[in-house]
């Protein structure tokens, strides 16, 4: 019996594991860095961010990496709850709901045939992600729907937001030339 070749089997499963590792790690550290960084920023409302994590998961929405993006949303969060001090706050399920909502809104719009560009998956993955923050809160924070009277100016956030970060996804797409799985 030949175990060489068994063992070879092994070894390329373990080292496509490592790549994949590797590169989720990667994304996951730079949505999570721009995350915290985006977060030091100060802002006139609380809930006034532009998202520019979100490029990263919109970059692997490109890329059909789905998994990537929805274990890269959870990490992301989790990773600027922890380095914030926010991790046991609510915060950190309304940045969670919300961005585990507006990933299944991208992918979607992306499966359907409504011929959105990447902006207009980022600006419906904005508008999800708002509405999602603004009935988490509802639920969780201002027992009151009087909360609801922001939806106009969440919904005009939404469609600038996710201009922008699908702006940057589509440049960023077309200047990075490298990829983890790269054959040499």
């Amino acid at each position: 019996m030949n175990f060489d070749k068994a063992e070879g089997i092994d070894n390329h499963k373990d080292t496509n594991l490592k790549e994949n590792l590797l590169e989720l790690s990667f994304y996951t550290a730079c949505a999570g860095t721009i995350a915290l960084a985006e977060s030091l920023i100060p802002k006139p409302f609380p809930f006034l961010k532009i998202g520019l994590a979100n490029v990263v998961i919109i970059l692997l929405l490109m890329k059909h990496k789905d998994l990537s993006a929805f274990l890269v949303v959870v990490g992301k969060v989790l990773l600027s709850g922890f380095f914030t001090g926010t991790i046991l706050m609510p915060t950190t399920i309304i940045g969670l709901g919300s961005g585990l909502m507006s990933i299944l809104v991208m992918l979607s719009a992306r499966k359907m045939t409504f011929g959105l560009s990447w902006i207009g998956i980022s600006i419906l993955g904005a508008l999800a992600h708002n509405m999602m923050q603004i009935i988490i809160v509802r639920l969780l924070i201002i027992y009151s729907n009087s909360i609801f009277e922001l939806i106009p100016l969440l919904l005009i956030l939404a469609v600038g937001t996710g201009t922008i970060t699908g702006l940057i996804a589509i440049i960023l797409k077309q200047r990075l030339t490298w990829s983890f799985n790269e054959k040499k």
